[in-house]
């Protein structure tokens, strides 16, 4: 997967310190405005939230367990919505927090997390509104109730829509970025975070790394005289299969020599006319079955 386009991480971690920002700040003025109001119970939960997200700005920049450290501020931050409105003193306002619920969990969590998260969570609180204003004495409209389940819900479905697009745009263009358009394999850059990936790999697990550098003469007039989709994509699979045995056997002659590291070096002769097939009236190169002369050294 290319760097240049891996920015997941990095843009949750940004949109999570500025939603533990607006946690500290606004969870203090609502702190406030409850004990004002009477409601002690829900200010000080909102007191000590406001200090947890605080407390969070120190974790988020370098933990590795950020996806868990996200759960564990969002569950409690949900539950706290869902309980302000089973209060009797609260508004029926507080729902409109409600339907910022899908846009965090999708901002934070991705398709699947940010699925499961609002599902859950505005299920809850459309029960608990039901719960609180659609009982007793002051019952409120059964139209007012149903248009804001329809519109958290489309919020929801917008939310996955949007982040299931996206997802699979980025997965598309990581592909391209690290993909020659030619032959369809790995390109440059690809090939350096591969080259680097392994070499951690063999340095953890101690174990030899073997490198193959290929040179093909005179391929440049082959793609110069029958085009690049008789020459180097059809090639490119018929190489695949020769540097798998030019592998096998050095690897097997490091065997040999006590599993020692070694640089495997192929040249490759292309002799273009040697097979040839018929392709309508004219007679064209199959380069897929020209034999080739494979020396490892």
């Amino acid at each position: 997967m290319a760097k240049q386009l891996e920015q997941n991480q990095s843009h949750r971690r940004s949109v999570l310190r500025a939603l533990l920002w607006l946690t500290f700040v606004f969870g203090l003025i609502f702190a406030g405005l409850n004990s004002y109001r009477g409601m002690y119970l829900l200010a000080g939960l909102e007191v000590a939230y406001a200090f947890f997200a605080l407390s969070l700005q120190r974790v988020v920049p370098t933990t590795r367990h950020l996806v868990a450290w996200t759960v564990a501020y969002l569950v409690p931050f949900f539950c706290m919505m869902v309980f302000a409105l089973l209060l009797p003193k609260t508004s029926f306002t507080v729902f409109a927090w409600i339907q910022t619920i899908p846009i965090i969990s999708y901002l934070l969590l991705g398709q699947r997390g940010g699925l499961w998260m609002s599902l859950i969570f505005v299920t809850a609180a459309v029960i608990a509104f039901n719960v609180r204003y659609m009982t007793g004495e002051n019952s409120m409209d059964a139209l007012i109730a149903t248009n804001l389940a329809f519109s958290s819900f489309a919020v929801m479905l917008f939310s996955h829509i949007y982040e299931r697009s996206r997802t699979s745009n980025e997965a598309r263009l990581i592909e391209l970025a690290g993909t020659d358009n030619l032959t369809g394999i790995a390109n440059r850059m690809r090939l350096g975070e591969e080259f680097l990936r392994l070499r951690s790999q063999a340095e953890r697990s101690g174990m030899a790394l073997s490198l193959v550098v290929v040179d093909l003469d005179m391929f440049k007039r082959v793609n110069d005289q029958y085009g690049h989709d008789i020459g180097i994509k059809p090639c490119s699979m018929r190489l695949i299969c020769y540097l798998v045995a030019c592998v096998a056997l050095t690897w097997l002659a490091g065997w040999v020599a006590k599993n020692s590291p070694f640089c495997c070096s192929a040249r490759i002769t292309i002799r273009p006319l040697a097979w040839q097939i018929s392709c309508g009236s004219s007679w064209l190169p199959r380069l897929c079955s020209w034999p080739m002369a494979l020396r490892c050294r």
